[in-house]
């Protein structure tokens, strides 16, 4: 009754009382000290009863393994095991499931699984035991198995089970699997238990839907201080951070004591929000609430004070707290890190080694994207090393960094190796190779990659989302873009700046304005990024105007522009030549915005001048503002090119060469330029002179997306007898049309029927032949196209526009062209 009570001194009082107590006595006793959080005093005991003689009974062993299991005592599990064989008591299902669970607590799950087996009935509570062993112990995939093993085998999971379940899902990232789970949950009414709506809070907060993990939240008939933090963490993780600021308040209201847990929560949160003042504010509450000793508190505050940048007051923080372990230590490191500073990372974690303090696996993962920020792959290498002779090789974020870092550092091999002797494979790690290959424009793989993570039963996340659109916008994969569209992005997810901004850029980028307008005024909140977004989409298909009003219609609604805004807004002024709207907004930028003007600003300026047809404008702009940079006389030289403007390409050729004689684009430009003043000699030489120098040009290619599949069309590449008898019959109706060949493009020295059949090797006009092909009359042609489109190329796609009655949408590197019944949107100024 006194053990029952809670009051332990009272039940030992009665018990020494006692003359000969029996194995009841001593089981409750042994009870009473594990149920006090006594585990060490309670094996204690049970070895003082083996002295008085008293056999123990099968309850007895189960008591003895509970305080095994809370202290992870190997060598005493083993012990109680030796005893359970030499009782006999293997065959009760009590002391086998108590086994189990002790092992597993233990780390060792051989012994765990060796007992499992041995077990002549497996029940609930065996299953349970060794599938929260698998949690536990960081192999969710193995605890996935156990579950499915467990239900083919007719056990029906308890709420319990489905709680370590769905903790094995949050640890996976498997979003869909615990969608699953939480399906059969509701179905038994378990998903009102506060073990299964927490784990359910948890998951979707880990997998990047805080707004699912609100809704399950919202239906819990009674939550307790657990509940709120998961759904603050969830916030605090993913965002909308404020959400997690305005749950804590209303966790407040409702008089629930927050723990520590909550506190570092929601100082994640204010990191994450960048609300230093707010972080002010809960720093103070941390003090008054006496958690201001917490190291976990602690960390958290040096995490948010680094990443509001605020490093001095983080430093303090730093140096007040009594304990300096691993984790804060790497709340600093990782605090450089994310800021950019990877190089103070770094001596920062060279430090923490001078300390003997052993980094963890976070410590290690912050390292290495240290190495990624400054591409510092030999000391990635080392650190690689660490890690292995650390036993963190397996370690899924640590692998996760590895991938980042050597992908980012340009080893793909050495990804690629760390990638596929992964043995459970999160939603971090696909995303780091698809990031990777996203950074390297590989675009194949990135869809490759993409296909595979999904039948592998792995929900992206919105950083996967966003890589996967921004491969779909740079190859022109409409269709592609619009299933990921359709099948990912919920309205929920819309709430995501990362994907609502992905998801517009991925339609402007695939000339489809319509669309990524319809998801921009489906946006509740626009902020400056996703106008940006809509200003660039429109400048780079010609409608220079629409971009001004759209900028308009942002001031109105009380959005602050920032430096991109303006470099989309004198972009499509450029595009659209408005030479007056340009610069007004140029000066508008400085004095009304206070934002100073950028290289791109000025390399927008310059070529809103030249490709306006005001050349030596452009050149005395340049030099008054002293813009010794590659890009604007670039900007100048391309502009030469079309006016054909040899002296002032000549110097703007030359400033190029000061800068870097070995790109090759400058060459062609000027090559260009003196083939277009007439000057064929200076162009054919300019060509020798590259050739000789070994200067070689990245040859053009074009891609079309036909059923989902990309397609991929080199200059001068052999194409398929189909494709090249279609560009032949082309360019016949089209001679036949009157149109005939700019054979002024050509530099190379040859008969005119050697320059036309030159012309029908260029890129585009095989993507453009295989188009027609291959869609049905009347459907839209899109094209991308990795340089600018020639003249030639040009006329062609605006006289097959008109003859074919189509739709075709090119994008080349500097701009979208829309060509309809034989005219093109950039107004042939391109």
């Amino acid at each position: 009754m006194f053990i029952d009570c809670g009051s332990l001194p009272d039940a030992l009082r009665v018990f020494n009382y006692l003359l000969f107590p029996n194995e009841v006595s001593w089981t409750s006793l042994i009870v009473g000290h594990v149920s006090c959080g006594n585990p060490k005093d309670a094996l204690h005991i049970y070895e003082q009863m083996q002295q008085e003689n008293v056999n123990p009974k099968s309850y007895t062993l189960v008591a003895a393994l509970q305080a095994c299991a809370a202290l992870k005592d190997f060598p005493w599990s083993l012990k109680i095991h030796s005893e359970a064989i030499a009782n006999g008591f293997l065959d009760d299902s009590f002391v086998c499931n108590s086994l189990i669970n002790s092992y597993a607590e233990c780390g060792d799950l051989l012994q765990a699984e060796y007992v499992f087996n041995m077990c002549s009935v497996r029940d609930i509570v065996s299953w349970t035991s060794l599938l929260a062993g698998y949690v536990e112990l960081g192999n969710p995939q193995h605890a996935l198995d156990c579950l499915k093993q467990m239900q083919s085998e007719g056990v029906s999971p308890c709420e319990f089970t489905y709680a370590c379940s769905l903790k094995a899902c949050s640890n996976l990232g498997a979003f869909r699997k615990g969608q699953e789970l939480h399906a059969e949950a509701t179905s038994k009414g378990f998903d009102q238990c506060s073990h299964v709506a927490n784990a359910l809070i948890d998951l979707y907060g880990k997998c990047g839907s805080p707004f699912d993990a609100f809704q399950v939240f919202n239906l819990m008939p009674s939550r307790d201080v657990v509940s709120w933090t998961a759904v603050i963490a969830g916030y605090a993780e993913c965002g909308p951070w404020l959400e997690a600021l305005k749950l804590y308040d209303q966790m407040q209201i409702e008089g629930v004591y927050p723990n520590n847990i909550t506190l570092a929560s929601l100082i994640k949160a204010c990191g994450r929000s960048g609300s230093q003042s707010r972080g002010y504010e809960v720093h103070t509450q941390v003090v008054l609430k006496g958690f201001d000793g917490e190291t976990i508190v602690g960390n958290s505050l040096v995490s948010m004070y680094t990443k509001c940048f605020a490093f001095l007051e983080a430093n303090q923080v730093f140096k007040m707290l009594t304990v300096k372990d691993a984790v804060s230590w790497t709340a600093l490191i990782a605090g450089y890190t994310d800021s950019g500073d990877g190089l103070e990372a770094l001596n920062c974690f060279d430090n923490m080694q001078l300390q003997y303090i052993p980094a963890d696996a976070f410590t290690y993962s912050c390292v290495l994207k240290a190495c990624s920020i400054i591409q510092d792959l030999q000391k990635g290498y080392k650190i690689h090393l660490h890690i292995i002779e650390n036993d963190y090789e397996k370690d899924g974020p640590v692998c996760n960094a590895l991938v980042d870092m050597y992908m980012k550092c340009g080893s793909i091999p050495e990804a690629h190796n760390v990638f596929d002797e992964l043995q459970f494979r999160t939603v971090e790690t696909w995303t780091s190779m698809i990031m990777g290959y996203s950074d390297g424009r590989m675009w194949p793989e990135v869809f490759h990659l993409f296909e595979q993570m999904q039948s592998d039963g792995i929900f992206p996340s919105a950083v996967t989302i966003s890589s996967v659109l921004r491969a779909c916008g740079n190859t022109g994969a409409l269709e592609r873009g619009r299933v990921i569209h359709k099948e990912f992005v919920t309205a929920d997810a819309l709430m995501i700046p990362t994907i609502a901004n992905s998801l517009m850029s991925m339609y402007t980028k695939c000339g489809s304005l319509e669309e990524a307008r319809k998801v921009f005024d489906k946006l509740h909140i626009r902020d400056a990024t996703a106008y940006s977004v809509m200003i660039k989409g429109y400048g780079v298909i010609g409608e220079g105007k629409k971009a001004i009003e759209c900028f308009r219609d942002m001031l109105k609604n009380g959005v602050s522009p920032d430096s991109v805004t303006f470099t989309c807004l004198l972009a499509a002024c450029c595009h659209a030549s408005l030479v007056y709207e340009g610069h007004a907004l140029f000066r508008s930028m400085r004095e009304d915005h206070g934002i100073e003007a950028t290289l791109e600003h000025y390399v927008c300026m310059v070529g809103l001048f030249a490709k306006s047809g005001h050349l030596y404008e452009a050149e005395r702009f340049l030099e008054t503002f002293c813009l010794p940079y590659q890009r604007t006389w670039a900007a100048l030289l391309s502009a030469c090119k079309n006016y054909g403007e040899e002296e002032l390409g000549n110097r703007s050729f030359e400033q190029l060469m000061i800068g870097n004689p070995y790109i090759p684009a400058w060459y062609v430009l000027m090559a260009d330029t003196f083939a277009g003043s007439g000057n064929w000699n200076a162009a054919s030489r300019l060509e020798e002179l590259r050739k000789h120098s070994e200067i070689f040009k990245e040859p053009a290619s074009a891609l079309i997306e036909i059923e989902g599949q990309i397609h991929k069309f080199t200059v001068r590449n052999s194409p398929s007898k189909e494709v090249s008898d279609m560009v032949r019959s082309m360019n016949s109706r089209l001679k036949k049309e009157g149109h005939l060949p700019n054979l002024d493009s050509v530099l190379k020295s040859a008969d005119d029927d050697e320059k036309e059949i030159g012309l029908c090797e260029h890129a585009e006009k095989l993507a453009l032949a295989f188009g027609l092909i291959h869609t049905s009359q009347g459907q839209t042609i899109r094209v991308t196209k990795s340089m600018r489109i020639c003249h030639d190329c040009h006329e062609t796609n605006k006289f097959v526009s008109q003859i074919e009655k189509r739709e075709i949408i090119l994008r080349d590197d500097c701009s979208i062209h829309h060509f309809k019944d034989g005219s093109c949107s950039c107004g042939d100024n391109f």
